[in-house]
């Protein structure tokens, strides 16, 4: 493909060929990012390298820049589909880590880290669910568990309206060691 085609054209390429050539295109061009897309950040490299445990690995995905945690999350999605086609395809999350770890983490110390590459891939796909899961934020979960009843009973909400100030507690005393607001709002 070279950028004097048009989408319609490049698609119709893609299209029909086989998947191993667009595999293979596809390798190239992240092969040729500088940097590579898991080295982008430092930081998130050393997190990588340090552990492939699915918390571990979330931690590391969250260091990487913007554009670099769009372009792994719905890569290792992709990836983590081959995968669970491994019975006809042969791709399981080690052999993708083989192919696909000297190209997203490449660098001075390929040959040195070329294990290491691979774990990072490899994990990725294994735990692709857990490491992309969708982040939800604890207030906002704890409405929505709220709105299907199932986390608080009567003294909880009561509690919980009392702490964001919608209503006096019945019992006064039941929250005295709780701060209490000044006249503009304030916690003192």
């Amino acid at each position: 493909l070279d950028a004097s085609r048009s989408f319609e054209d490049a698609l119709r390429v893609v299209q029909s060929a086989e998947p191993s050539v667009v595999a293979s295109a596809l390798k190239l061009y992240l092969k040729e990012l500088t940097p590579a897309v898991l080295r982008c950040s430092s930081r998130a490299y050393a997190a990588f390298t340090a552990s492939q445990s699915p918390s571990k690995l979330r931690d590391a995905v969250r260091l990487l820049p913007p554009h670099a945690h769009s372009t792994t999350k719905h890569l290792f999605g992709h990836l983590r589909r081959v995968a669970d086609q491994s019975e006809e395809n042969k791709m399981t999350p080690g052999n993708l880590g083989v192919c696909f770890g000297p190209t997203l983490c490449h660098g001075d110390d390929d040959l040195s880290s070329m294990d290491a590459h691979n774990a990072i891939v490899q994990g990725l796909v294994e735990h692709f669910d857990s490491v992309f899961a969708p982040e939800v934020d604890a207030f906002d979960a704890h409405f929505d568990a709220l709105a299907t009843g199932d986390t608080l009973d009567k003294d909880g909400f009561e509690a919980l309206a009392y702490a964001l100030g919608c209503f006096p507690a019945v019992d006064a005393d039941a929250f005295a060691d709780l701060p209490r607001r000044c006249e503009d709002g304030r916690v003192s």
